[in-house]
């Protein structure tokens, strides 16, 4: 009996919130936002639905793509930082004390050898380090 309440109140508690984010979405006041993009030929446009899915409108297919990718980085641009921090092992530098542990395994397993874009290990200079 106990475990058909608990699935009752789970499934109420689902449903309610289920309802809410659909509430909350539904009446959301459409943005409408121009910017001023370097690397687009001609004008294009995101147009965001409802859902928040965005819709790109473009005369090309490479303006299309770069416009994807702005669209991206301006929606996930904290996720991307958060991915970045991760793997570097510097989340207790935003977050706190509480990651430190989790900054120290995350340099551990550091890949170092091929930051070639950074200028600062390439692999040639890692094996050249290590016979010196």
């Amino acid at each position: 009996m106990t475990k058909l309440i608990r699935l009752l109140t789970g499934a109420l508690a689902f449903a309610l919130t289920v309802s809410v984010f659909a509430e909350s979405v539904s009446f959301a006041a459409p943005v409408t936002e121009t910017m001023r993009v370097a690397g687009i030929k001609a004008p294009a446009e995101i147009l965001v639905d409802r859902w928040g899915v965005p819709h790109i409108y473009a005369k090309s297919e490479a303006d299309v793509f770069f416009l994807q990718g702005f669209n991206a980085a301006r929606d996930r641009l904290f996720q991307i930082d958060l991915w970045r921090r991760r793997g570097l092992g510097q989340l207790s530098e935003v977050f706190g004390k509480a990651f430190v542990e989790q900054d120290k395994a995350a340099r551990l397993f550091l890949y170092r050898a091929a930051w070639t874009v950074s200028g600062r290990l390439t692999v040639r200079a890692a094996q050249q380090k290590r016979r010196a």
